[in-house]
């Protein structure tokens, strides 16, 4: 017979680099969202799924690894979006919030696409640890102001 493992052991189990990761910050936050009938008209006629469209928001504005070839324009473009929406301010001017989205760019320009899985690990490891410092320097940065 064979033994069931108890509901406690095959819980999902929810990753957190930080420890504010939590309700609106949790990263894995379910939403339900009432999508305009104008913005579901736009994503049926150019065959592109809402979740499409968000997942590729959000990989672009956190400089992500996945699908960057060709992507430098929308970057810059959703750059200008995110300030002219204030995004940030008044915390941080327009040159440190663009500094930031270099920042995460560059990091995610690093990660070894044709890397073994030995190499992804690694710099899946260093990549937490990077992210730890990132957030800790513009964290003081907005203290010692």
């Amino acid at each position: 017979m064979k033994k069931t493992p108890s509901p406690k052991a095959t819980a999902p189990t929810t990753h957190r680099t930080f420890k504010w990761q939590t309700g609106d910050y949790d990263s894995r936050a379910r939403f339900t969202l009432l999508f305009p009938t104008q913005f579901l008209l736009l994503c049926r006629l150019t065959n592109t799924t809402p979740e499409q469209i968000i997942e590729d928001f959000i990989d672009n504005v956190c400089g992500g690894s996945w699908k960057r070839e060709g992507r430098e324009g929308v970057k810059a473009h959703l750059l200008q979006y995110f300030i002219a929406h204030g995004y940030g301010q008044p915390c941080y001017s327009a040159n440190e919030i663009q500094q930031m989205f270099k920042e995460l760019d560059a990091l995610g320009a690093l990660f070894p696409a044709n890397g073994t899985l030995k190499q992804i690990n690694l710099y899946a490891h260093w990549r937490n640890k990077h992210h730890r410092y990132f957030f800790k320097k513009w964290l003081r940065e907005l203290v010692h102001r």
